[in-house]
C-alpha cells in the first residue's frame, strides 16, 4: 500500500513520534509500506525554517537527506497534472502546500497522512 506524507506527519514521525496517532505511527514504522515525501514537503520545510517559523535540529539539507534515507522515502515530485489539479479544487483550504499535496493524492489515488481536518473535506482518502 502507498500513502504520502503531509509535512506535519512527517515532521512529528521524524522528531516527535509521540504526536502521532496509532494508526499513522504503525504505517510510518511498517517497511511493508511504499511512503511518500513530496518535494511540496521540502519546499514548505524551507521556507518555514528559512523565516525562523520552524526549528529542526540540524542544518536543513542534513535534516532532510537523512530523514528521506533513514526511513526509506520515496521523493513525490510535482507534476503539471498536479498543478493543473489546483484549478478544479474547491476552495475549502487555502494553504498553498496542503492543496498541491490534495491534488497528488487526487491525482495518484494515494491517501494522505494527515491530521488536519480541512483536508477531510475534499475528496482524498485520508488516514490518521
Amino acid at each position: 500500500m502507498r500513502y504520502l506524507l503531509d509535512t506535519h506527519t512527517f515532521l512529528w514521525a521524524v522528531s516527535f513520534p509521540e504526536n502521532l496517532s496509532k494508526t499513522a505511527r504503525e504505517l510510518f514504522e511498517n517497511p511493508e509500506f511504499q511512503l511518500f515525501f513530496s518535494v511540496v514537503s521540502s519546499w514548505e520545510i524551507s521556507i518555514k525554517v528559512g523565516i525562523g517559523k520552524l526549528s529542526i535540529p540540524q542544518d536543513l539539507d542534513r535534516f532532510l537527506l537523512h530523514n528521506i534515507r533513514k526511513h526509506k522515502l520515496q521523493i513525490l515530485e510535482i507534476s503539471l497534472d498536479d498543478t493543473l489539479e489546483l484549478g478544479r479544487l474547491p476552495q475549502f483550504h487555502k494553504d498553498p502546500f496542503d492543496r498541491i499535496l490534495i491534488s497528488q493524492s487526487r491525482n495518484r489515488e494515494i491517501p494522505i497522512i494527515t491530521k488536519d481536518a480541512q483536508i477531510e473535506r475534499y475528496d482524498v482518502e485520508i488516514i490518521w
